[in-house]
């Protein structure tokens, strides 16, 4: 026959109470091995073998001016009003009776002023035989055009409107690559109008051939689709920092679109808007590069890597008159490097006409700087 011990009823309630103490006792040490063991590890490691620490980083403070909402939807916010959709009935051909084929097109636009003056691409408003506004508040007007620039895609039209809202054109020269951009447009037509795209800055310095002429252009990942043509791209202010423009179409390739710098729109829009047309600089010189030079495999007397060789000044032009002379090898105008013609067809076009700018040349394997300044391409 088997025992069985049983404690003494009065010592039962001491046996439960030490198993109760023990569990909270436990308890206790495994929360506050979890609250200061980590630290105490890492204070270790750091001490010891010199392991960084990794605090999370603290979101940005926005500017006051952007308010408590997310810096894109006080981009909208901010931007939106000013961003038109523009349809261009535009001439398409004509018949044998001479009667004109009208094909229907769309773009973008963003109001400059509160007098209603607009910034597009010349693309989206060319060949136009009646331009319609439509403004974010619904209403339409018809518009005028102003001016344009096909060389660059730009082009000013203009509304019969006052106190309409506008947006501010910013400092494009003081981008930084990774910066937010917001891209707003209507892209296939308008039934997708004021539609809002965000990225990056991608790149602040691209040169692209758009035509016949070579462009300073911003490059960019967020999206722009057929229709967001001549629309604003913005920085996080709300300010019109690029004026959309193109985007590479290529297999394989995404988020590469393309927007005309606003340094350069202020420039090519005041003289559109005072002159009706660009005044372009100008020097006077027969040029070529490295590369055409090898392409056309073109027999030249003088060695050179990189720069731009003048192989005729124009008598009594600019460059004639600053001194500049046939075999001259242009590597810098003002402080901007001078590799290839496109380069300095478009450090040329950042310039205005009287403008005086130093061009440094390498003659005879010295480095020269002369001033010019700088005239006006002649009209035909």
């Amino acid at each position: 026959m088997g025992y069985f011990y049983e404690p003494p009823r009065h010592h039962r309630g001491h046996w439960f109470g030490y198993i109760a103490a023990s569990l909270v006792g436990v308890l206790l040490g495994a929360a506050l091995l979890l609250w200061v063991g980590p630290e105490l590890v890492m204070q270790r490691l750091e001490g010891e073998a010199g392991f960084p620490r990794f605090d999370f980083p603290q979101a940005p403070d926005w500017p006051k001016e952007v308010g408590a909402g997310a810096p894109v939807v006080h981009v909208a916010e901010t931007l939106g009003p000013a961003v038109v959709g523009i349809v261009n009935e535009a001439v398409a051909g004509y018949d044998f009776r001479g009667r004109a084929f009208l094909e229907r097109r769309t773009g973008s636009g963003v109001i400059i002023s509160s007098n209603g003056y607009i910034v597009t691409n010349y693309h989206v408003i060319a060949d136009a035989n009646e331009i319609t506004v439509l403004l974010a508040d619904g209403t339409t007007e018809v518009a005028e055009v102003v001016g344009s620039d096909p060389p660059v895609d730009l082009a000013v039209i203009r509304i019969d409107r006052s106190d309409v809202p506008h947006a501010r054109l910013g400092d494009s020269e003081t981008l930084r690559v990774g910066e937010l951009a917001v891209a707003i447009g209507n892209p296939l037509g308008m039934d997708f109008k004021h539609s809002v795209t965000a990225g990056v800055i991608s790149g602040v310095d691209r040169i692209l051939q758009v035509g016949e002429e070579y462009v300073r252009l911003l490059q960019t990942d967020a999206v722009i689709n057929p229709g967001n043509s001549g629309g604003p791209l913005a920085n996080y202010r709300g300010e019109v920092i690029g004026i959309n423009t193109l985007k590479l179409n290529i297999p394989a390739v995404e988020g590469m679109g393309f927007a005309i710098p606003s340094d350069i729109v202020k420039r090519i829009v005041e003289d559109l808007i005072n002159e009706g047309r660009v005044r372009r600089p100008w020097m006077g010189v027969t040029i070529l590069d490295r590369d055409t030079i090898d392409r056309f495999r073109i027999d030249v007397d003088v060695e050179f890597t990189r720069g731009v060789l003048i192989q005729e000044v124009q008598p009594e032009s600019p460059a004639h008159q600053a001194g500049l002379q046939p075999g001259d090898v242009i590597v810098r105008l003002d402080q901007r490097r001078i590799d290839d013609i496109a380069e300095l067809q478009v450090a040329l076009r950042e310039h205005r006409v009287n403008e005086r700018v130093s061009i440094t040349v390498m003659r005879d394997e010295e480095e020269v700087t002369l001033e010019i300044e700088l005239g006006e391409v002649p009209r035909e």
